[in-house]
């Protein structure tokens, strides 16, 4: 009888995601989070492979219908909870998430001005995964490298418009 129980998990986990996909295409955030949350609910810690596939990338999709929302905090949350559940060592099958959450989370940061947070998220997600032949993960070391760099240079010339200005202050 487990292995059909088993099989209905797989199907509701499913179709719970793709609900999520959907009230989010439809631009519905606010219910994708909310079928997100009970995909995660219920299933978060499933010991069935098939459904544990579905609650990580369900945590990582709230994250980004809470940022077309404006919640910034919520998302950033998120992000981190993917990284904290899946980002360790040992944990296998979830680089290309938690590369992506990283990637996001950085990118949310410096948007909002936090530069050197999302520079310290950029070497995190540099020094997990730099090394990988994983050609999803490299694109995000890819374009961590880029964004980084990008962040670096608006920080060094708002360091310099700010001395310049103290300079004629005198």
């Amino acid at each position: 009888m487990q292995p059909m129980i088993d099989r209905i998990e797989v199907y509701v986990a499913k179709a719970l995601f793709n609900k999520g996909v959907a009230l989010s295409r439809q631009g519905n955030y606010e219910g994708a989070v909310a079928v997100y949350d009970e995909l995660f609910e219920r299933y978060g810690a499933s010991d069935v492979p098939e459904v544990q596939a579905q609650a990580p990338w369900a945590l990582f999709n709230k994250a980004m219908a809470l940022s077309q929302q404006g919640d910034e905090e919520g998302e950033i949350a998120c992000y981190d909870e993917v990284v904290d559940r899946y980002g360790a060592d040992g944990v296998f099958g979830f680089d290309e998430l938690v590369a992506n959450a990283l990637f996001n989370k950085a990118v949310t940061l410096a948007q909002r001005g936090d530069d050197w947070t999302a520079i310290a998220v950029y070497d995190d997600l540099l020094e997990r995964y730099g090394a990988s032949d994983d050609p999803w993960v490299q694109a995000r070391v890819a374009g961590s490298m880029v964004n980084k760099a990008q962040v670096l240079a608006g920080a060094a010339g708002q360091r310099r418009s700010r001395d310049r200005a103290l300079r004629r202050l005198g």
